[in-house]
Parts: structure tokens; C-alpha cells; sequence
């Protein structure tokens, strides 16, 4: 089982390089999401971790997690469990993406 931490960043003085570069440093896998928002000014990060859903497991996650995004003018948005062989990164994402462009919005 894996924890997955989805952050964004959207202000002109976020540093989403050196928040990727932490949280590397720290263990995660570091996912950038490139798509179709990415030139509205938002960069939205996933990061996953081995893990469990034990509270004390979830709690430290978020907050290692949330003071390295502090530090670099983002917010973690939330963590949860996923399963490592199902996980696809920014998946909800491409799928909002898509419905949003269907529906005109």
C-alpha cells in the first residue's frame, strides 16, 4: 500500500522545484503534472510513499509532507491509501480535465 499526497501550487512566488526536490529527498516518488491547467498558472504535485491507513502513519505523512509544501508556498490539498498497481498518476485530474472540456467550462 501506498500513501499519495496531492499538493498544488498556484501563486507567482510558490517553488514547486525545490518542494519536488524535498520531497524526493525525503523518500517520495514525485509526480509533476503537465496538462492543459499547467498554463493557468497551476502546478499540481502528486507524491507517494509506502505506507498503511494507520492514523499515526497518515499523520506523520502529512506532516512531513505539509511542512516541506509550507515552506515552498503550497498546499497539500489531502493524502490517502492507493494501491500501488492501480495507482495512475493525476489521474482524477486528466478525467476533470475532460469533463470540464466537454461541458464548456
Amino acid at each position: 500500500m501506498k500513501v499519495l499526497a496531492k499538493i498544488v501550487f498556484s501563486w507567482e512566488d510558490d517553488d514547486p522545484d525545490s518542494a519536488i526536490e524535498e520531497l524526493r529527498r525525503a523518500g517520495y516518488t514525485v509526480h509533476r503534472y503537465i496538462g492543459p491547467d499547467a498554463t493557468h498558472g497551476y502546478d499540481h504535485v502528486e507524491a507517494i510513499i509506502d505506507g498503511s491507513a494507520d492514523d499515526k502513519i497518515m499523520d506523520a505523512i502529512w506532516n512531513e509532507v505539509r511542512s516541506i509544501v509550507d515552506r515552498n508556498g503550497g498546499l497539500l490539498e489531502e493524502i490517502l491509501t492507493v494501491d500501488e498497481k492501480d495507482y495512475i498518476p493525476f489521474e482524477w485530474y486528466e478525467y476533470q480535465w475532460k469533463i470540464n472540456f466537454a461541458f464548456g467550462h
